[in-house]
């Protein structure tokens, strides 16, 4: 029901993100970040509250994903980039890309080069990589 979340077993919070928004659920409180005031406060809650009960009653039929991806570090992300520092992105360089995308200040879509046939196995695997970490990014075909 919810993709992308992690849940920590020691503290019992369960953390994502869901329309740019933090969100932090506790056991007796729940946490969002970037609300502009009370009124979009109350209309996320409830559809929050929405979220839980469907999810509870669809309990059944949900399988969790234990996996763990990990911190998304720029080097990785540099490591499968074109390498070509072409400026197309409108960044200097293509670690300086990386470095922002790992930071979601860019779209991986802003650099075409791994988009073209040359880097189809590097864009599969760099795709998989920020959509495991919550980044937005294309489909990977």
């Amino acid at each position: 029901m919810i993709k992308l979340c992690n849940y920590d077993d020691a503290t019992k919070i369960l953390a994502f993100k869901k329309d740019g928004k933090g969100i932090a659920v506790y056991a007796r409180q729940i946490a969002v970040t970037k609300l502009e005031d009370r009124d979009e406060a109350k209309q996320v809650l409830d559809e929050l509250k929405d979220l839980i009960n469907r999810t509870h009653e669809d309990r059944q039929n949900i399988e969790p994903c234990y996996k763990n991806a990990g911190e998304l570090k720029y080097l990785d992300v540099f490591k499968l980039l074109p390498g070509t520092n072409c400026k197309e992105c409108g960044e200097p360089t293509c670690l300086a890309f990386a470095t922002k995308l790992v930071q979601k200040e860019v779209s991986i879509t802003q650099c075409s080069p791994p988009f073209s046939s040359q880097f189809q196995e590097r864009r599969e695997k760099l795709l998989e990589m920020l959509q495991a970490r919550g980044c937005k990014a294309p489909s990977r075909s």
